[in-house]
Parts: C-alpha cells; structure tokens; sequence
C-alpha cells in the first residue's frame, strides 16, 4: 500500500479522461469500487500475507457493523456485510486464525457480489482487497474521501494491529 506518486494526484488522473470525453451518469446500482494492494516489497512480490490478512479480516469483522452505519442508505441495503460479522466475536476470531490458505479467505467471508469486501483476488496475479461499499463517484473530488477512508482503514488494520483473539 505504497506510492511512489501523490495518491490524490492519481486518483484525480484516473478520471480526467472520462471527466474531460465522456458524459458520467450513475445508476441506481452504482456503487465505487476499490482496490487495494499490499505495499511492494523489494522482491516486487506485491501479495498480502498470511498474517496481514488474518489481521484484515478481525478488523473488518470487529467494525462491520459502525461500516455499515457510516455508509450512505443505498450502501446499507444493497451490500450485505462480511458473513463472519453476525457471530458472536471470541469464537469469530479464533475461527478467522485458523485461516491459513489464501483461498480459504474467499471462502469464509463470503463469494458473492453483494458482499460489502471483496477477496475474490488475492489468489490471482493482482493479489487485493476490494472495498464496495462506497456510493458511486462521478468526479475525481467525490472519490477521493472513500479512496482515503478504504486506504487508511486497510493501513491501520495492519499497522495497528492488536491481539484480537483477545478482544
């Protein structure tokens, strides 16, 4: 989760194209979408580990629920949250542990395009998470909040870490 260039500054190029040729119109189902990568390690290996991803998924089961209360209404009905959040936290937790293969996290928090994070990609050559929860952005201004949120939020899950079996 690293950048050589200001990230704003890429995000705002991201749509400059599409903003300067295109009309942008939203549907009622559109919804941000976004992707976040693990920081490039010097052998530009850019896949999360294990134990970050054990960390990812305490934090995003532990704050689901505050998630889902920060999210616009649209956001609220259409993604349903991460199937680990409706159990109770102790045994959640040591269940997200003994995780210990990258396909098995896309099994346990739930395959289908309504869920509010998508890890559907860590076992293929891009290797991130997505956030899907956000509401759909038609300029570079109005992405750049939930590109904030979701970056921090990933970031801080890691840097942050605590003992969450023990929580």
């Amino acid at each position: 989760m690293n950048t050589n260039e200001d990230w704003q500054r890429e995000v705002h190029l991201v749509f400059s194209i599409p903003e300067e040729y295109c009309e942008i119109k939203q549907t009622v189902g559109c919804f941000m979408h976004i992707h976040v990568a693990p920081m490039q390690t010097t052998d530009l290996d850019q896949k999360y580990a294990m134990v970050q991803l054990q960390i990812i998924l305490n934090v995003i089961s532990y704050y689901d629920a505050a998630i889902t209360q920060i999210m616009p209404a649209e956001g609220r009905t259409i993604y349903r949250p991460t199937p680990t959040s409706r159990r109770s936290r102790k045994p959640l937790f040591f269940i997200l542990e003994k995780i210990k293969m990258k396909p098995m996290v896309y099994r346990e928090m739930g395959q289908d395009k309504y869920q509010s994070w998508n890890f559907g990609h860590l076992t293929n050559q891009c290797g991130n998470i997505e956030f899907r929860r956000p509401p759909g952005v038609q300029t570079a201004a109005d992405a750049k909040p939930w590109t904030a949120y979701t970056l921090s939020f990933i970031n801080m899950a890691i840097t942050m870490s605590i003992g969450w079996a023990k929580v």
